[in-house]
């Protein structure tokens, strides 16, 4: 990994990395994706992905940070899912 990103990595995806991509698609409440974090900071730089995630993981609320584990806002609590059930 020269640039310290995974997806530099000649055995991108290993089966860790598939390993927690299916984890996080199919066990929280909030949709996460690390394979395709990777790509928007391939596509966009790290300054356009920190600026999506801090307006995608702020309460609406109270401007407090959404948990991608329970969805809920650790400030006023406030549950958010992006999963459709």
């Amino acid at each position: 990994m020269p640039d310290g990103f995974c997806d530099k990595c000649p055995q991108y995806p290993c089966k860790e990395i598939v390993d927690k991509e299916c984890w996080y698609a199919n066990t929280y409440p909030m949709i996460e994706s690390l394979m395709g974090n990777l790509s928007f900071i391939r596509e966009n730089g790290m300054d356009k992905f920190i600026q999506r995630e801090k307006e995608r993981w702020s309460c609406h609320e109270c401007g407090g940070t959404i948990s991608v584990h329970n969805g809920l806002c650790y400030v006023c609590g406030k549950e958010y899912s992006n999963r459709k059930h």
